[in-house]
């Protein structure tokens, strides 16, 4: 079993720190989700609500994972050059947009299905667990599509094949991305709602940028170097 350098969070926390234009994308993206799901579904839907078989909620997601893409090619440029460059991140995007948004789409349907096939066997948690056993194998699949310039569909099975090469790393970022995704909805959402709803909505939506530009950080780190070590040049 391969070793996990589990100091390298440490050390993309420290990255984010020094490079904060990294949550600029994720935030964008979920600013215009959530103007999407007012005008669309009548309320607010993060990501983890996007995940489902409806038109709005696929769209939704899209932009939220390109967001998320986007802020994984800055990320690279940052670890790379210890310094983010969004400009040049951005031209980069804007031609992978075809493989992002292809690999998005697989990614909520490969979830939803998961999501579905476990809340028939067992409601709710049954759900909860397929769909975290599926995000583990497919973890991968947008760095592989924004980062490694994987087209389309191929980038679930580029993700199903790191994650089995080195599974600790999986395993581990998984579990990092799951606790950073469902914790601020169950105990720091709701919070500044007593300042009012606008005050709450910029406060979620600033909560939600910080975390997936931390996670675009870990993840792209993690998957340039699942085929050797975690950050071992760094």
């Amino acid at each position: 079993m391969r070793r996990i350098e589990l100091d390298g969070y440490a050390k993309g926390l420290g990255l984010l720190i020094t490079n904060p234009v990294v949550i600029v994308p994720p935030l964008l993206a979920d600013m215009t989700a959530k103007l999407l799901s007012y005008a669309l579904l009548g309320g607010p839907t993060g990501i983890v609500g996007s995940i489902s078989g409806g038109f709005a909620s696929l769209l939704i997601f899209i932009i939220e994972c390109f967001g998320f893409g986007v802020a994984m090619i800055v990320a690279s440029y940052a670890w790379r050059m210890g310094r983010a460059r969004i400009d040049v991140a951005w031209d980069d995007a804007r031609r992978k947009f075809g493989e992002v948004a292809m690999a998005a789409l697989g990614l909520n349907f490969a979830l939803w299905i998961a999501g579905m096939i476990g809340g028939f066997l067992v409601p709710f948690y049954g759900a909860l667990a397929l769909t975290v056993v599926a995000a583990y194998f497919f973890i991968y699949t947008l760095p592989a599509a924004a980062v490694g310039g994987t087209p389309g569909f191929s980038a679930l099975g580029s993700s199903v094949d790191r994650a089995r090469s080195n599974a600790p790393a999986a395993l581990v970022l998984t579990a990092v991305s799951t606790v950073l995704i469902i914790l601020p909805q169950r105990y720091l959402f709701g919070w500044a709602y007593q300042f009012g709803a606008v005050a709450e909505l910029a406060f979620e939506t600033l909560v939600t940028a910080i975390v997936f530009g931390y996670l675009a950080i870990v993840t792209v780190r993690v998957y340039e170097d699942t085929a050797f070590s975690f950050w071992r040049r760094y």
